[in-house]
């Protein structure tokens, strides 16, 4: 017999893991811990409803290491912010529905730049959960339906300096209603699988561990083949 390990990782958000920071189910009137630096944002029966130029900010926390989770629908863009030092400076992990894909902005001085660690989402329910996550000079990001699952890879970012964390919708989607808005502290490193373009990690010759607790949960399975 030819024994091989063969490393398969299914990324499952779990918001158990640290405690939380901040919390809004977009459930009352009173929206005084956010600001819109963007279009006007609406607080409406449970969620927070924005539309295209949406950058909608949490203003109480202030914080390099975060972990940001909200709730979405998929016929439009929808964003999670962290570091944010102004419209022009941010972080902002981002679903398209135009391009089916999940991936990472570093935003500098209203630049864009580059789609850091895309990733292809090619069949996906109408709602789901963002869960972004930055710690030191790295990022990732996990969409999940309650059935299928995509992450990035955790990608190297420039922006490292402590900022706030946010929801955006740039320009594709007449609005999104996000929902459920959850926020922690993260500590995690970088992993040592690259993903496939399903979002799902392959095989490889060595596994080591990410550092916990990390943005997902990760589940190793080893399987020997005949």
């Amino acid at each position: 017999d030819v024994a091989r390990l063969h490393h398969v990782f299914t990324v499952i958000e779990d918001q158990n893991l640290l405690p939380l920071l901040f919390a809004d189910p977009f459930d009352g009137a009173d929206g005084s811990a956010w600001k819109d630096y963007g279009t006007a944002s609406q607080r409406r029966d449970g969620h927070l409803v924005g539309t295209k130029g949406m950058v909608t900010i949490l203003e109480k926390i202030n914080e390099t290491n975060l972990m940001a989770s909200v709730e979405a629908n998929s016929n439009a863009e929808a964003g999670v912010i962290l570091r944010f030092h102004g419209p022009d400076n941010y972080l902002v992990a981002l679903y398209s529905p135009s391009m089916k894909a999940i991936y990472l902005h570093d935003r500098k001085n209203g630049s864009w730049g580059d789609q850091l660690g895309r990733v292809a989402v090619p069949e996906i329910g109408p709602k789901f959960r963002l869960t972004a996550a930055a710690c030191g000079s790295h990022a990732a990001l996990v969409l999940t339906d309650g059935k299928r699952s995509y992450h990035t890879p955790t990608v190297e970012v420039g922006n490292v300096a402590s900022g706030k964390a946010g929801l955006w919708l740039f320009q594709i989607g007449e609005r999104q209603e996000f929902g459920t808005f959850e926020l922690s502290r993260a500590q995690f490193g970088p992993a040592t699988l690259k993903p496939t373009p399903q979002g799902v990690s392959g095989p490889a010759d060595e596994y080591r561990p990410p550092q916990l607790p990390s943005p997902q949960d990760w589940v190793l399975v080893l399987e020997k083949v005949k």
